[in-house]
């Protein structure tokens, strides 16, 4: 048998989601690009590609600005007014 916190939580989580029908938000996500590099490795034979290696060198200056870029897309998406909403209905009563 749900609990009322379980209830209250359920009900958050069904205010935050789309509804089925529903006109989709106005803002659409902007991902920062990440430009695909050159680097082809060959391991005995078989060539594989890795674009995105730039990305391991975590303290170059074009990573950095990617990942804060990124960062900044997900804070704004966690950060939506939905969010108090579900933080309030998981409280402990």
């Amino acid at each position: 048998m749900p609990s009322l916190r379980h209830v209250a939580l359920l009900a958050a989580l069904s205010a935050a989601l789309p509804v089925a029908g529903a006109e989709p938000p106005n803002d659409t996500l902007s991902y920062p690009p990440a430009h695909k590099g050159t680097v082809v490795e060959d391991y005995h034979g078989v060539k594989v590609a890795d674009p995105y290696r730039w990305l391991e060198k975590a303290d170059a200056p074009e990573t950095v600005a990617w990942v804060d870029a990124e960062n900044k897309l997900t804070r704004a998406q966690l950060d939506r007014p939905q969010r108090a909403a579900i933080r309030a209905a998981a409280q402990p009563r």
